[in-house]
């Protein structure tokens, strides 16, 4: 064979065969990831189902998943439950209030729970997930902050979780109480929910996971 001839198949073929295997690099590793759920990037220690924000079901506003996402990311809890509390407590509005009663007041869009009396139980009892979510450092307009909001719901969640589901790793047991208990608190939530909360909570959160959730 002419020598010319001869090196530029050469060159060719390693030119080939240099793109095949940059091919199968690329899909081995894109098929990595979606073996390991190419929906969820995180994991949460309950084995929650959960589903990423971009592909979430339903068809629920989205201006402040990315609030949810960073708090699901902090706490462990599933991004899908957490937003599925943020419909049902406040319609997924950052600047929802509701007067519990003349010294207690819920806020923002996780309608978290807390009073300006320094002598009642709520003034500090956030401050463990922070020294600044003490009672002096908070105000009805951090409380309104997304990322706020979302963050110390995210840890009341998975407080609940952990008391509701000992041990971890149980699944969806427990998972009616948990929901409970972030409307009752922890001492009452083993008693009806008023107004069917856990119920809506539940079908908001299936909703967005995109499959039945029975517990």
């Amino acid at each position: 064979m002419n020598p010319l001839i001869l090196a530029v198949v050469l060159i060719g073929g390693f030119l080939v065969a240099k793109g095949v295997s940059g091919g199968t690099s690329s899909a081995s590793s894109g098929g990595a990831g979606g073996d390991s759920n190419s929906n969820v990037t995180r994991s949460n220690p309950w084995n929650l189902p959960d589903i990423d924000s971009a592909n979430q079901g339903g068809s629920f506003a989205t201006t402040y998943d990315e609030s949810f996402e960073k708090a699901a990311g902090a706490t462990g809890a599933p991004f899908a439950l957490l937003k599925a509390h943020a419909i049902r407590e406040s319609a997924l509005s950052p600047t929802a209030f509701h007067e519990d009663n003349s010294s207690e007041s819920s806020y923002g869009l996780m309608q978290v729970e807390w009073s300006m009396d320094t002598s009642n139980s709520l003034y500090n009892r956030l401050q463990k997930y922070g020294s600044q979510y003490s009672g002096d450092m908070l105000t009805p307009n951090t409380l309104e902050d997304p990322d706020t909001s979302a963050f110390l719901g995210a840890s009341i969640i998975a407080d609940n979780l952990n008391w509701l589901t000992p041990g971890g790793k149980n699944g969806l047991q427990g998972l009616r109480d948990t929901i409970n208990a972030y409307n009752t608190g922890q001492s009452e939530a083993k008693a009806p929910a008023p107004n069917n909360y856990v119920n809506d909570v539940l079908q908001n959160y299936a909703t967005l996971i995109g499959e039945s959730v029975t517990c």
